[in-house]
């Protein structure tokens, strides 16, 4: 048996105890397509080969016909799913395709990190198979006859399970134990494979390191030999699967990964705000993000986007489909309890909802904003001023100081063109439900109320109930409110 060192990377090994990466040359990561937590883990391999260059299974068209798409795939997805059973997502056959709906996540990964680091990204595919199929994908696939088939289908576990198992074969192929089900290539697939190999071999002739991401069943042996590994033995490549990515330490990348579950993808990023101030921006991003939405909290006053109701609220509508965004106001990033000026703290929203609004997978999505207290006022504002959206959900709007409801603070909100949710506590000091209904009947748009019963301006209450339990219905109302739109 070969050394600790020895054995990573060849498809079951452990990481070197110091973290160091490996030497130059070729590295093939072997993936799962659809792996709910791929793009955590090829992040972290590739935070730990450091590669010169990087290539990835798929074609320019693949690329830009799945961003084109994308957006009308998921609205029809989640039409389909909407006349199934609420079971039917966890079915293993359908979140298989669920999973196709959003960008690879080997795209994606690849896509962010060389853009980090500001490392080359190749795309090897010819793109023929691609210019077949994809055209052909919403017809056959994403409608409720076809979802409701597959839901007749015997299947064991989740997709989590299945990922498990495919690496297992995956595992058992590099070891020899048999080639595991797979058939010999037709002459189209070898043909495609040896177009890959070609390209990948010059690229690594003219750089240090080089790193692969595709499909485990390309970088294992194969019956008739014709697998991307095998044609480029004479190189010497190494082989990870991807899930040997668990067995390193996390490191320090740009973007830092929360523990949500395998199936979230979360990242924390830095945006500049003037010379000298900056704030951070956590992104929750769901595996299928069937709901066509995103939605941007900004926080209240006297506390920080990690105040447990937005946390809680964001990871609740993530895990449903809705891509979440929380953040700091500048303030609260540097440690401090008073406000700044609002022209600041407007820039802030500015800011945060143009950075999200140019990120290329969340083109054509829906923008929904809001927040908590002063975020949700300051949101009111920027809105009416222009801020594109397409609603607001207002999570404890401050209609007036404590005491003083004749003092409203309800001009924006006579401005607004958008759809607006207001969750309110009936014990809110902030906001006297009297007043509050003499100014939604002058709102010129759709305004929706959802009162909690005996909940305060944070949602808190005096009865003892779990926390988490008032977490579950604001979350439901925030999505049953973003369905009915």
């Amino acid at each position: 048996m070969g050394s600790t060192k020895d054995r990573f990377g060849e498809g079951g090994g452990t990481p070197p105890p110091d973290g160091s990466s490996p030497s130059e040359g070729l590295f093939l990561l072997a993936t799962v397509h659809g792996d709910p937590a791929g793009y955590r883990r090829a992040w972290r391999l590739l935070e730990h080969l450091r590669p010169s260059i990087i290539t990835v299974e798929i074609s320019p068209f693949s690329v830009r016909y799945r961003e084109r798409k994308m957006n009308f795939w998921r609205k029809r997805l989640l039409r389909a799913l909407k006349e199934l059973p609420p079971h039917a997502r966890e079915h293993l056959a359908v979140a298989r395709v669920m999973a196709q709906v959003d960008l690879p996540f080997e795209y994606r990964a690849a896509r962010d990190w060389g853009s980090t680091y500001r490392i080359p990204v190749k795309f090897l595919d010819s793109g023929e198979e691609a210019r077949r199929h994809l055209p052909r994908f919403a017809a056959e696939l994403l409608t409720s006859g076809n979802l409701a088939r597959l839901l007749e289908t015997p299947a064991t576990g989740n997709l989590e399970d299945y990922v498990k198992g495919e690496f297992l074969r995956a595992r058992r192929a590099l070891a020899r134990k048999g080639f595991w089900g797979l058939s010999s290539m037709d002459a189209e697939q070898a043909r495609r494979e040896r177009l890959m190999a070609r390209r990948l071999r010059q690229l690594t002739g003219e750089n240090g390191r080089v790193v692969h991401l595709g499909g485990w069943e390309h970088l294992i042996p194969r019956p008739d030999g014709h697998s991307l590994l095998q044609l480029l033995r004479d190189l010497n490549p190494r082989v990870f699967l991807l899930d040997e990515a668990d067995k390193l330490p996390i490191g320090k990348p740009p973007f830092k990964f929360a523990q949500l579950g395998s199936e979230m993808e979360t990242r924390l990023v830095k945006l500049p705000l003037g010379p000298d101030r900056e704030i951070s921006v956590v992104l929750f991003h769901p595996p299928q993000p069937i709901r066509n939405a995103v939605l941007i909290l900004g926080h209240g006053a006297n506390n920080t986007m990690d105040h447990p109701l937005l946390v809680g609220v964001c990871e609740r509508l993530t895990k449903e489909g809705v891509v979440t965004v929380r953040f700091n106001f500048p303030y609260a990033e540097e440690g401090k309890s008073r406000p700044d000026p609002e022209p600041v703290l407007e820039g802030a929203w500015r800011l945060v909802v143009g950075y999200v609004s140019e990120l290329k997978e969340y083109k054509g999505m829906a923008l929904y904003l809001g927040g908590k207290s002063m975020g949700a006022r300051l949101v009111a504002q920027v809105v009416a001023q222009d801020v594109a959206a397409s609603g607001l959900v207002f999570l404890g709007y401050p209609l007036h100081p404590p005491g003083r409801p004749e003092s409203l603070r309800d001009r924006a909100l006579y401005a607004l063109a958008c759809p607006v949710l207001f969750i309110q506590g009936t014990r809110d000091p902030f906001c006297q439900l009297a007043r509050l209904g003499e100014v939604l009947s002058r709102i010129p748009v759709r305004c929706d109320i959802h009162l909690l019963p005996g909940r305060g301006h944070s949602f808190e209450d005096h009865t003892g109930e779990p926390p988490g339990k008032i977490l579950d219905q604001v979350s439901r109302v925030i999505l049953g409110w973003l369905d009915s739109l």
